[in-house]
């Protein structure tokens, strides 16, 4: 299949070295794939330098992996022009490989602590919280940033954590974030230490520690509304369309209901009764 893409003598000498076997192979991935005579060319190249490598290193074609393309590419790019073709050519090559068995599948890299406790906390906030996914989410990164300022890169150790680490860290967010964002970090950080405690992670709950941020009130009434304007406003659903219906539906839990925008939005048709007239809101 190489032939497609070069002539006969091009051909014998790209086939020398450890990868040689395979590059006929790898061709043939790249023309089902689409690459052109002219786009396939320099990928086939590529690969045809990275078995020279290997040959020079007295390496096989087994014994290739993400770090030997890796200091391939790093070596190659201190003497030439770096292609942004080059690493995403290799890595299809190791997938080719790993296909046809040539080379090993990579071994799956073990959870690093941060992940591990990411991953029980969640399970915690979704079976015993019965938090909505994209609240976890916040919940998770902000617990993420807490964490990763207090031990960077070196190794997480929750027994050192004490009260000077939560302090400083609440601290940090004082200055550009609204009161509202320091209020929900501070509110993460006790739910967070409430779960290392229950679960055996710390031998004092760290939750008491948390310094309280004072709510500024403002004076002003919220902005509503007059009726008159409400009442305007469903007017101007078409009630005899799907879509008018939906809109006055949706108003109606606005304005007489008092709904937040987001439990509108969270509400399914399994969250209505129809026998009892019940309507399940998720806050």
């Amino acid at each position: 299949m190489i032939e497609y893409y070069y002539l006969q003598e091009r051909c014998r000498s790209l086939r020398q070295g450890p990868l040689g076997p395979n590059l006929d192979g790898f061709a043939g991935l790249l023309f089902s794939l689409g690459f052109t005579r002219c786009s396939g060319r320099p990928r086939i190249r590529i690969v045809g330098y990275l078995s020279k490598w290997l040959a020079h290193r007295q390496l096989k074609a087994k014994d290739l992996n993400e770090q030997r393309v890796a200091d391939f590419l790093k070596a190659r790019w201190k003497k030439f022009p770096r292609r942004t073709f080059e690493a995403p050519a290799l890595s299809l090559l190791l997938k080719h490989l790993r296909q046809t068995e040539i080379i090993p599948q990579p071994l799956p890299t073990p959870d690093s602590v941060l992940d591990l406790i990411q991953r029980d906390y969640a399970q915690f906030l979704s079976r015993e919280r019965g938090l909505a996914q994209i609240t976890m989410r916040g919940y998770l990164r902000i617990t993420g940033r807490f964490l990763s300022a207090r031990f960077g890169a070196g190794k997480i150790l929750l027994n050192q954590l004490s009260f000077q680490d939560v302090v400083r860290f609440i601290l940090g967010h004082m200055g550009p974030q609204t009161p509202g964002d320091v209020r929900l970090v501070r509110s993460v950080l006790r739910s967070f230490f409430g779960f290392l405690y229950q679960h055996g992670h710390l031998a004092t709950n760290l939750a008491t520690a948390v310094p309280p941020v004072a709510a500024r009130h403002s004076t002003e009434p919220s902005p509503t509304l007059a009726p008159g304007q409400i009442k305007r406003l469903l007017s101007r659903c078409d009630r005899d369309s799907y879509i008018g219906k939906r809109d006055y539906a949706v108003l109606m839990l606005l304005a007489r209901w008092g709904l937040r925008a987001c439990e509108v939005v969270r509400l399914t048709l399994d969250d209505i009764n129809w026998e009892a007239g019940e309507l399940l809101i998720r806050g």
